[in-house]
């Protein structure tokens, strides 16, 4: 996008974009390359501020990077989600065992904690282990990872 435009500059658009909207890279293409003007761009969701003149293989390679980043940030983010799905799908008990498993707590442990019996963690860590389609607390404890990425 150009900062100088008809209508519309380029830094009134790039207000106008709601939120939900910035998954695709915006790149200011400007021949005033003030440093404010820069500064102000990447606030309002700009990816790259490019002074002209550019070459053509330059603009290029820059469009593709930032759409590789873009495809990359979107596959986490769908991976985040499913996750989150994933471990929607567990009861409030099961909820309960889960957090106790990615704590690293044995199945002696959990039923101490939420007197019941051993028996009854290892039908829920089984329960568990389906419904998420993992084989042991390892592969568990990554979808509880990658599902909460900031923590």
């Amino acid at each position: 996008m150009d900062m100088r435009m008809p209508e519309m500059n380029g830094m009134a658009v790039l207000e106008s974009i709601p939120d939900e909207a910035q998954a695709v890279p915006i790149i200011v293409l400007t021949s005033h390359g003030e440093i404010s003007l820069a500064v102000d761009a990447m606030k309002n969701g700009a990816v790259d501020f490019i002074e002209k003149p550019v070459s053509i293989k330059e603009f290029a390679r820059r469009i593709n990077e930032h759409i590789a980043h873009s495809i990359e940030l979107r596959r986490q983010v769908d991976e985040v989600e499913r996750n989150k799905s994933l471990i929607a799908l567990l009861t409030s008990r099961e909820s309960e065992i889960a957090a106790q498993i990615v704590d690293g707590n044995s199945n002696k442990e959990i039923a101490r904690t939420l007197d019941i019996s051993p028996r009854t963690v290892e039908v829920h860590r089984a329960n568990i282990f389906k419904k998420l389609g993992v084989r042991n607390a390892v592969e568990f404890t990554l979808i509880f990872e990658k599902a909460n990425p900031s923590k």
